[in-house]
This record gives C-alpha cells, sequence and structure tokens, in this order.
C-alpha cells in the first residue's frame, strides 16, 4: 500500500488537476487507515455485534429499495445526495424500469454494498445459534436479495455467483460443513432457486435479453478511450481522478460529449489514471490482501472465524470481479465499506491468534 500511494502521489505530479488528484491519494490513504483501525480494535466478543449491524444496515437499505422498487418513487433517494428521480433502464416489452438504491446515491453502488456483504451475513447465520440473530440474519439476507434483483445491476448479479461459489468452494475444501448442513443447504438453495424463479424470473430473464443494445456498445466505447490513454500515457497515467478532464483530448470521435463518465472498467481505470504500473501495484495489493487470508486459513482451529474469512475472502473476490465492468470501487461510501471489510478480515486472522499465544504462554509458564 505504502509503495502504492507513492506512485499516486508521482502520478499527481502530472496529472491536469492537483488537487482532484490530492483528493483520491487522500481517499487511498483514508480507506486503508480504515482498515487498519478496524484491524487493530477487533475483539472476538464484537463480532456478533458486528453481524447485527451489518444485517440492520441491509435490512434498513433494502426496506427503502423495496418500497422505490414497489411505487417507482425515489422514496429517501435524495436525503444523502442522492437522486432526485430513481434511474430507469428500458427493457423491450416492459417500457422503462426503476431500479431502486436503498439511500445509495446510485443502484451500483447498492448492489456493490450488498455484494460483499451478503456472504458475511449468510456464514454468519451458519454459526449463530441465537433465535433473535437467526432471524435478523435470515431477514436481512432475504430483503437484501429482493434488493439485488431490483437493483438490475447484472454484472453484480454474475459477481454474487461468483461471490457464493467462491465461499462454497472454500467451505467444502476447509471441511466446515458436515454432510447434513450440505443437505440443508442443497434443500434451502432449491427452494430459495424457486421462490426467486417465481417473483423475478421474467425479470431477470428480460434484463439480461431484452435491454438496449447500446450499453454494451458504450461499453466497448468507453473502453476503446481508455485504451488510447493508456497507449499515450503508460507510465504515470493521467493523474489520479483526472480521468474525466482528459477524457476530451482522447474521445476522437466525440462519443462521450453527452455523458463524461469515467470508463466503466476499474482495471482500465487505475491503467489510464496511474499507469501500468499503478494497475499492477493495484492488482499486487489485492492479490496479497487474498493471500495473506487464505494462507492463514488452513492453520485456524476456530471454525466460526474461519466462516467469516471465508466469506470476506469471497466478498472481496466478488466485488473485484465486479469491477470488470464497473468502477464503483472508487465510490463512497462502497469505498469505505470495502476498505472496513479488509479490515475485519486482518482482525479476524489476529484474532484467531490469541487463544493460541495464551495458551502457549500457559503451557510454557
Amino acid at each position: 500500500m505504502a509503495v502504492l500511494v507513492v506512485w499516486y502521489a508521482a502520478a499527481a505530479l502530472g496529472a491536469p488537476d492537483r488537487l482532484l488528484a490530492g483528493f483520491d491519494l487522500l481517499a487511498t490513504m483514508r480507506g486503508f487507515a480504515i482498515a487498519w483501525i478496524v484491524a487493530s480494535l477487533l475483539r472476538r466478543d464484537l463480532l456478533g455485534a458486528i453481524l447485527a449491524l451489518l444485517a440492520l444496515q441491509v435490512i434498513l437499505h433494502s426496506s427503502f429499495a423495496v418500497a422505490q422498487g414497489v411505487t417507482g418513487r425515489p422514496i429517501g433517494a435524495g436525503w444523502f445526495g442522492g437522486l432526485d428521480e430513481l434511474l430507469g433502464e428500458p427493457l423491450a416489452g416492459r417500457g422503462l424500469v426503476r431500479r431502486p438504491a436503498g439511500l445509495f446515491t446510485h443502484p451500483i453502488t447498492y448492489a456493490g454494498a450488498l455484494l460483499i456483504t451478503l456472504p458475511l451475513l449468510l456464514a454468519g447465520l451458519s454459526k449463530q445459534r441465537g433465535v433473535m440473530m437467526r432471524m435478523l440474519l435470515l431477514a436481512a439476507l432475504a430483503l437484501g436479495g429482493v434488493g439485488l434483483v431490483l437493483s438490475l445491476s447484472r454484472g453484480v448479479w454474475i459477481s454474487m455467483v461468483v461471490a457464493m461459489g467462491v465461499l462454497g468452494a472454500i467451505a467444502l475444501r476447509r471441511r466446515l460443513l458436515s454432510s447434513r448442513q450440505i443437505r440443508m443447504i442443497l434443500i434451502g438453495g432449491f427452494a430459495v432457486v424457486l421462490v426467486f424463479g417465481a417473483a423475478f424470473g421474467s425479470r431477470i430473464y428480460d434484463r439480461f435479453t431484452k435491454s438496449d443494445a447500446s450499453n454494451l456498445d458504450s461499453r466497448l466505447g468507453m473502453n476503446a478511450i481508455a485504451l488510447r490513454m493508456i497507449a499515450a500515457n503508460p507510465v504515470f497515467g493521467t493523474g489520479p481522478n483526472n480521468y474525466a478532464l482528459n477524457l476530451p483530448h482522447y474521445d476522437v470521435k466525440g462519443f462521450m460529449d453527452d455523458y463524461p463518465a469515467p470508463v466503466h472498467n476499474l482495471y482500465l481505470l487505475e491503467a489510464a489514471e496511474a499507469g501500468i504500473p499503478g494497475l499492477l501495484l493495484f492488482v499486487a495489493l489485492m492479490g496479497a490482501i487474498l493471500m495473506a487470508a487464505m494462507r492463514r486459513l488452513p492453520h485456524m482451529h476456530d471454525r466460526e472465524l474461519q466462516w467469516i474469512v471465508a466469506a470476506l475472502v469471497a466478498g472481496l473476490i466478488g466485488i473485484l470481479f465486479a469491477q470488470i465492468s464497473d468502477f464503483s470501487f472508487r465510490l463512497e461510501p462502497l469505498r469505505s465499506m470495502i476498505w472496513l471489510e479488509v479490515g475485519l478480515l486482518f482482525g479476524v486472522l489476529q484474532v484467531d491468534r490469541i487463544p493460541r499465544v495464551a495458551g502457549h504462554r500457559a503451557a510454557t509458564g
């Protein structure tokens, strides 16, 4: 992270707007500070409260999202700087379908928050014994699932499948599930698919098959502009947070005149703003975080904490996969939430060490 920050600072020196570049640099450092503080302060007895707060957050946002989806009105959407009108997605045969965002500013940011949170709540459900806590987690998972469907975020839908696949693979690999639990999950999963399929199957199918074809064309056009930008500035890029300012110089066909947005691909955006070395450093940082967790996971002795680590890894892989067609990793409050989960990940890994260290000291006198 230190090397990445230094590289961002070097790239910022050549940015057209150094103030914008400095803001992004500070936001990166702030994210790391969030992770550091959470990891340093985490205690084993706080995990239940953290899961409860995350569940309540999902319930709060998803309740507003469901209300927005049912009414088509931006209920609560403008309270924290969101849009005054819900975004709409034209679907052939359905007309304009409104996309709720809860109390977030955009449906994709809302969906991204669900992507990194729902696997964690599911992992918590596997080990929580209290009836009230289990009901709270179940309510959050149900409402969050409905909100995720209503968001119409195809990239996040696919990424959620990836995240849940990773969580299941880790659970099977580390033998976190008994044969009875596997049977229950299969039965429960089949029931959930039936219920959601009956309620939302046609909406999901229409989103994949009847969306405006120009959406894909616009993404490909954005990628082409970003690649030209990278080719012209391969080492230091155009400066952090300066993509939109440099866009007119590389949009040779005026493709983005009406919509001067960053490329919807985090990795191309990183390379365009901080050069190819900046992209490689970012990927290396994310890879190091995931590898640290996966190396430590086989040696953990607390099964509940193993579930939490597996879910956090799955959520991070899911959100990183989603960034192939998105850049919400760079948007608040999702950026802070991602780094909070990174802090939780390292905090849990550290908490798992404490009993072993204490036991070793007791044994050696």
